[in-house]
């Protein structure tokens, strides 16, 4: 069974174009604690939908920008 995880590589990617400086600037823009985007790094299948919704309103992106199927 596929899990949806989030993809760091198109995170990173979309950072870069929207402009957000940083892990930190990340963070902050999304409403999401430091210590827990840092956590999701190392553990993206455990995204909440709170926490994708709110990456990607920071982002100005949908769910499929930033989730992969594995």
């Amino acid at each position: 069974m596929k899990r949806a995880e989030l993809d760091f590589s198109a995170i990173s990617e979309l950072m870069d174009i929207r402009g957000v400086g940083g892990t930190a600037a990340l963070a902050q823009q999304s409403h999401i604690a430091r210590p827990h985007l840092y956590r999701l790094m190392r553990f993206p299948e455990r995204a909440s939908l709170v926490t994708v919704t709110r990456l990607c309103a920071a982002l100005k992106c949908r769910p499929g920008d930033i989730l992969v199927l594995k």
